[in-house]
């Protein structure tokens, strides 16, 4: 059941089921995954709670819910199946291995080449592909995580067969935040070992490849055009137009009403795509969204949980340099995305990297 369980949930099979399939085998879904969580959290032995995230949901959800004027039913929704994940999510991460956790992201990053190959609609209207995960930069954001973990396998054919997969996966997205993340944890190691750099030509290699043979993707992609544009010498490409819709543009339009309510917030979903703001879409900064919606206090509990992972995991790089390079990506995929609250598989790698560095810290004495 917990293999069952994990699979829903970090593959976001119901969300799949949703779009791909119909509107009726989604609900089903959806609640035969939280019903088999519910049933295993039940029957396991417990063990501690994951204390950061119900005090973040509590602070968030009490003080958000008060100033919402949109339908109880959604709200109630969202809120239970939080704390649903986080209590019985917490129990199925901490019993998963390493192997087990990135087998489970290689299978979700398998369903970008499936979007590609086989299922098409969605986002690869736009000539990008996110599989099970609907949005690109969601399924980057699985690519870069499981790209990360794979510096934990000790066999390094495994190790580079996972680490190509996942690179090109992520390549297919088109997300410009998998790219830079991906840069930096390759330069992050290095550090571990200097003979890596042979996955920047292996990176290289692919894009490159995707370049070359981006005519037989079904849609042209701007982005495409563009990384063309700046490898040729009879094109011209602006910074402005790389940069065009991006997240630092996004956060500015949400400033002020930031700072017209701090300390409370503006109420739930205020700070995304069903914001009374119609005018502009969601905030795509999950700490930014927690302080908009529920104001400082909630913001500060959830900035210093990410911070202290970070540093935990960089004091514990020589011992498990994966859970610096996941925390870095995890950090900065907050940084780009507002559905920290609904998203299940955001939640089930939060919780496995902060439950992994706790396992690990005894390294440390």
């Amino acid at each position: 059941m917990r293999y069952i369980v994990l699979y829903l949930f970090v593959m976001n099979i119901s969300s799949a089921g949703l779009i791909y399939v119909g509107g009726a085998i989604g609900p089903v879904l959806s609640t035969l995954s939280f019903m088999l969580l519910l049933i295993y959290f039940f029957f396991v032995k417990k063990g501690s709670v994951n204390a950061w995230m119900i005090v973040l949901g509590v602070l968030y959800f009490a003080i958000a819910g008060v100033q919402y004027s949109g339908t109880t039913s959604y709200f109630l929704n969202v809120t239970i199946k939080y704390f649903i994940i986080i209590l019985g999510g917490y129990e199925v991460v901490k019993r998963t291995s390493n192997k087990e956790f990135i087998l489970v992201l290689l299978m979700g990053a398998f369903t970008i080449f499936l979007h590609a190959a086989v299922i098409g609609g969605g986002s690869a209207e736009y000539g990008r592909f996110s599989g099970f995960y609907i949005n690109p930069n969601a399924a980057g954001f699985i690519c870069i995580s499981g790209y990360a973990l794979a510096y934990s396998l000790e066999n390094k054919k495994a190790r580079l067969v996972a680490q190509i997969i996942f690179t090109l996966m992520g390549l297919l997205t088109l997300s410009r935040t998998f790219i830079a993340l991906w840069v930096i944890l390759n330069l992050i190691s290095l550090k571990i070992n200097i003979k890596n750099i042979r996955i920047f030509v292996y990176g290289f290699g692919l894009l490159s490849l995707l370049l070359i043979f981006s005519e037989l993707l079904p849609v042209k992609n701007p982005r495409i055009e563009q990384l063309k544009a700046l490898t040729s010498s009879n094109e011209e490409v602006s910074v402005s137009e790389i940069n065009e819709d991006s997240r630092t543009d996004t956060w500015s339009k949400y400033f002020n009403d930031i700072g017209d309510n701090p300390f409370f917030g503006s109420g739930f979903t205020t700070f995304t795509k069903k914001s009374y703001l119609s005018e502009k879409v969601g905030i795509h900064n999950t700490f930014l969204l927690v302080w908009g919606e529920a104001g400082f206090l909630p913001f500060i509990i959830i900035v210093v949980f990410y911070i202290k992972m970070l540093i935990s995991s960089f004091r514990l790089f020589s011992h498990a340099p994966n859970l610096l390079m996941q925390s870095i990506g995890l950090f900065f995929f907050l940084m780009a995305s507002h559905v920290y609250f609904t998203h299940a598989f955001i939640l089930f790698i939060s919780m496995w990297i902060q439950f992994q560095i706790e396992k690990n810290k005894p390294l440390l004495q």
